[in-house]
């Protein structure tokens, strides 16, 4: 099966020897369909083997695989789950003889997904200096995750953001002696906002501190 934006230069590729069943085979549902034949994958393999691949420094444009158990994992190009756009199921004949089968595919699930939720906080506080003035501070912060109770997975938060704000509005002249009569208005303020992505913007099924620590 390749997984993929397309299939000849930016896919996965997963690969599993498919077990025969035995001609007018009947008796049991394992027989006519084997277990083994059933592919599970943990889609998380998949973005791993990307990252060992890079980490290697091997052509992108390359056929890059490793063998693990009985399965063969590989990637060309740079797919992303985050962009997958097809699905491609192939039966590839290795022996050096001509096969004639018939292939049964039966279903598709996506499973166990990632539901982690996140959080959001929201404060603010008022000042009064005196007679100097007043100082206003507030800070909003949500996390990867958050959303609200309707909203799909894919509607919720992909980032994290931490956002503050401080404005302070004084009269200067408050602090000079009261008989010079000065009024010196003084206004200043700052803000800053921090969003960090959960997933590498140009591997989106790469989280942003996995690449990091790569």
């Amino acid at each position: 099966i390749r997984i993929g934006q397309d299939f000849l230069d930016n896919y996965y590729e997963i690969k599993i020897p498919l077990k025969i069943t035995q001609f007018s085979s009947t008796a049991t549902a394992e027989q006519i369909w084997p277990d083994s034949n059933s592919l599970n994958v943990i889609l998380q393999d998949l973005v791993q083997l990307k990252i060992r691949r890079n980490t290697k420094n091997y052509p992108i444009a390359q056929f890059y695989s490793e063998l693990i158990g009985n399965r063969t994992y590989a990637i060309k190009g740079n797919p992303n789950l985050g962009e997958v756009q097809s699905f491609l199921i192939a039966v590839e004949n290795e022996t050096n003889s001509t096969i004639s089968t018939e292939v049964w595919v039966n279903e598709l699930r996506l499973s166990k997904i990632d539901e982690k939720g996140g959080y959001s906080a929201l404060a603010r506080a008022d000042i009064q200096l005196a007679d100097l003035g007043t100082l206003s501070l507030s800070a909003n912060t949500y996390t990867y995750g958050f959303g609200a109770i309707d909203q799909q997975i894919n509607e919720r938060a992909k980032d994290n953001m931490f956002q503050f704000d401080a404005a302070l509005n004084i009269d200067a002249g408050k602090l000079l002696p009261q008989k010079l009569g000065f009024s010196i208005p003084v206004y200043a303020s700052i803000n800053k906002t921090i969003l960090t992505p959960e997933y590498d913007p140009y591997d989106l099924d790469i989280k942003l501190k996995d690449k990091l620590n790569a």
